[in-house]
């Protein structure tokens, strides 16, 4: 069957869900409800600076998993022709080690420590404005497309998206009618999305609004394990023994019930390879079509991942646990419209500047005293980048955690032990000499820093007046699902 537009797409599976609860007796009018926050009027459009905007991003994707980035890594063409169009940060952080609380700071420009959103039961507080409320606000159509379990509206990451299609969704719920509906249309309501298919939607979407100012993000699940590419993108020799072309051991891991030995660890690693050329593959598709559809030159491209992964670099795996450079270490391009900055850029720097960086490119005013992670336009003007901390927090398991790194220094505090790490990133890039150890100066201030931070974090909570947690209302199949993921205990 031919793809159909997504936005058709959702309108009538809408219906259908209207048409099934009226079969058993349920209100239609429930189905036409719609609960997005009423925003301002929107600017016109010849007050933007820009008029297209996609924020591309890649779950789970280290740094080192780019060509552009790596050039012993396995081949990601078109990842690497998006960086040769754009600013590539070569070395950029993300807020968190894990998906949540990662995409809260580079949706609002501020920590962890400060939105709060660290457990999959907390949500993003009303005081926090996101960029797609901000983009909305502004007069550009918005819609989000993609894949992810913690993406999910309760946790109001569906704000000021008026299509919000990321999965796996439930907006039907597990009434009598959507069960009803699974039965007619088998495949039609789709809890999940394959990487082809949200390539394939994206493509309809921006098919259909390609004349609009548009503000898309679009999420790719995959690297993300269980890992498990096509068959075209398996490694070329057989699994070693006791392996095969699927890996999701992670729970498992974790657990310390299984140990994976180094050679089915270097297979492991290969599997998800694959997974990135796949992924790569379908960025390249995309690109291609933005590029038929004549939009690509005039679009503001912001790639990004939301965290790494672990190979057993620091003795375990996947990622959640610990705040070390496999885990937050990550790719991080903005491709200007036109002929805009295509360099290098070395310095340290955050993904939580997303949010200030694209207001100020496409001329929304925002006040950055009252925010984390500054914007980054400077440098697309020709200056340079204050040396401000790089701040990285709340890892998913084990003990809570925060980092900052500030120039080639780097500081990891354990919140329960009070223990303080710190390394040198130019000289120990694997992080293995912890010079707390050796250095009573350095780990004093440290400390002295970290008070510091501490201040302006809270200083930054009384502003946006977020006093305690702010629960999600999660449905008990959902944590269920995530349970089954190794998320939830």
């Amino acid at each position: 069957m031919a793809a159909i537009h997504l936005a058709r797409r959702v309108r009538v599976e809408r219906w259908l869900c209207g048409l099934a609860l009226l079969v058993v007796v349920a209100p239609v009018g429930m189905w036409l409800f719609n609960g997005s926050r009423h925003l301002s009027p929107p600017a016109t459009a010849g007050t933007r600076a820009i008029h297209k905007v996609l924020f591309l991003s890649i779950d789970t994707l280290r740094a080192d998993a780019v060509s552009a980035l790596n050039p012993v890594a396995p081949p990601t063409p078109s990842l690497d022709s998006l960086a040769s169009d754009s600013l590539v940060f070569t070395r950029a952080y993300s807020p968190a080690p894990w998906t949540l609380p990662s995409f809260v700071s580079m949706m609002t420009g501020v920590a962890p420590q400060v939105h709060g959103v660290k457990t999959p039961r907390q949500r993003i507080p009303e005081s926090l404005m996101t960029l797609a409320e901000r983009m909305r606000e502004s007069g550009y159509i918005t819609a989000a497309i993609g894949h992810n379990p913690w993406l999910r509206p309760e946790h109001g990451m569906s704000r000021g998206f008026e299509g919000y299609d990321i999965c796996p969704r439930d907006e039907y719920g597990g009434s009598l009618g959507s069960r009803l509906l699974a039965r007619l249309f088998p495949g039609r309501l789709k809890p999940t999305l394959t990487t082809p298919e949200i390539t394939r939607f994206a493509d309809d979407w921006l098919h259909e609004h390609a004349h609009d100012d548009f503000f898309l993000w679009l999420h790719y699940f995959k690297p993300h394990g269980p890992y498990e590419p096509p068959e075209a993108y398996r490694p070329r020799e057989n699994p070693p023994a006791g392996m095969g072309y699927r890996f999701g051991g992670a729970p498992a891991i974790r657990m310390g019930s299984v140990v994976i030995p180094p050679p089915q660890r270097l297979w492991v690693r290969e599997l998800y390879e694959g997974e990135v050329r796949f992924v790569d593959d379908n960025v390249g598709e995309l690109t291609a079509e933005m590029k038929r559809l004549g939009i690509y030159d005039e679009t503001l491209i912001v790639f990004a991942s939301d965290h790494g992964e672990e190979f057993w670099e620091h003795g375990s795996f996947e990622h959640g646990h610990t705040l070390y450079e496999e885990l937050i270490r990550v790719p991080f391009f903005i491709k200007l419209p036109g002929e805009g900055l295509k360099l290098r850029d070395d310095r340290r720097v955050s993904t939580g500047s997303i949010y200030a960086t694209v207001l100020g490119l496409c001329g929304i005013k925002d006040d950055p005293r009252w925010l984390s992670y500054g914007p980054l336009t400077p440098r697309f003007r020709g200056g340079l980048l204050n040396d401000d901390p790089v701040l990285s927090a709340s890892p998913l398991y084990y003990e809570d955690r925060e980092a900052w790194i500030q120039g080639s220094t780097k500081c990891i505090h354990s919140r329960v032990t009070d223990r303080m790490q710190i390394f040198d990133l130019t000289r120990d890039p694997n992080e293995e000499r912890d010079l707390s150890m050796t250095s009573p100066e350095k780990t004093r201030k440290a400390f002295d820093d970290l008070a510091s931070l501490r201040e302006a974090d809270d200083a930054l909570r009384e502003h946006y007046r977020i006093r305690g947690e702010y629960p999600a209302a999660i449905d008990p199949e959902v944590l269920e699902q995530l349970r089954s993921l190794g998320y939830v205990h």
